[in-house]
């Protein structure tokens, strides 16, 4: 074999560290995308889905409770009865597949707030929050309990 061919193999410490560098970066990479993967983002998501509900819930009580001109013609569109407002029940889909639980409680108190109630039974579908919690009308923020998400919506004293 002439000397032109032989080739020179040797592997020197620069290379290692080369090499060394290379795998981290590529382990690293390669772990943020698995990271980011695994990681369950379902209870904010559910948490936005319940303020999405409560919002809607909050604008049909709006509609169904506005005036209407008894003596007035108004917008075709106007003359459609409004629905019922909706009082409790199931609502929607969870992230989890499960239905999203709502209660409207309207306030009998001069000069407070009703409340809209959105929430779901969370990762093991079981409720944990109790309904009294739903109850006290000192509450002005709703908490769920374990591992429950929920939101609150306030509907406004009618002037």
């Amino acid at each position: 074999m002439s000397k032109f061919h032989k080739q020179n193999h040797t592997f020197r410490t620069i290379d290692l560290f080369g090499l060394v560098a290379l795998v981290g970066v590529t382990g690293t990479v390669f772990g943020a995308i698995l990271a980011q993967a695994l990681q369950d983002d379902r209870p904010q998501r559910a948490r936005f889905m319940a303020e999405a509900l409560g919002k809607q819930l909050y604008s049909q009580h709006v509609r169904a409770n506005l005036p209407r001109p008894e003596n007035q013609r108004g917008p075709a569109s106007a003359q459609i009865p409004a629905p019922t407002p909706l009082t409790s029940g199931r609502i929607g889909s969870d992230p989890w597949g499960r239905p999203f639980h709502y209660l409207v409680r309207t306030s009998i108190e001069k000069g407070s707030a009703g409340k809209i109630f959105v929430w779901s039974d969370g990762p093991n579908g079981e409720s944990d929050t109790p309904l009294s919690v739903f109850e006290a009308s000192q509450a002005h923020l709703f908490v769920p309990y374990g591992d429950d998400v929920g939101s609150v919506e306030e509907i406004p004293e009618k002037n």
